[in-house]
């Protein structure tokens, strides 16, 4: 049975490391807070998590977790445990409707903050999958800012050799 255990990154260090690598706190408007959050949203982004992560078998075949082994507990139908193999390939539909279904998603309207939680069988798994989903946000947020200063620098390099080629 899901535990309903649930991790929020706003706890301790981890959220403050989230909001300032991103700039998404200070302000009630901020639009990395909007592209994280279409981010977090995106079954292209959600489903490549997953997978690159090797989080199918948590995410889709999991039903429990073993305290006492400190083992998760797996649909034996969904994943085969000695060949560390799901039995079957889920849809990225599936495997975004299955992800959504555990993560929480709250922005403080204050301060922009993003409070992450996942609903997970262990606690500990749920703080891994939020603490590797929030690099990958950080590393995707990054990556599109960087990007569009590139092309802004290369249309003012464009302006400028225009601008020389006319005088």
């Amino acid at each position: 049975k899901d535990s309903g255990s649930s991790v929020q990154l706003s706890q301790g260090g981890t959220m403050a490391a989230f909001s300032a690598l991103t700039n998404l706190g200070g302000t009630s408007y901020n639009p990395n807070v909007t592209l994280a959050k279409q981010t977090l949203t995106s079954k292209a982004f959600v489903a490549t998590f997953v997978r690159d992560n090797n989080l199918l078998p948590f995410i889709m075949a999991a039903k429990g977790w073993d305290s006492k082994a400190d083992k998760m507990i797996f649909d034996t139908k969904a994943f085969d445990r000695k060949l560390s193999k799901m039995r079957y390939q889920p849809s990225d539909e599936d495997i975004y409707k299955s992800f959504l279904d555990r993560l929480t998603i709250f922005t403080d309207r204050q301060t922009g903050y993003i409070t992450l939680g996942f609903k997970f069988y262990s606690p500990h798994y749920a703080q891994n999958i939020l603490q590797t989903l929030v690099t990958e946000i950080n590393n995707t947020i990054k990556n599109k800012e960087v990007t569009k200063a590139e092309k802004a620098i290369e249309y003012l390099h464009l302006k400028i050799s225009q601008t020389n080629a006319s005088d």
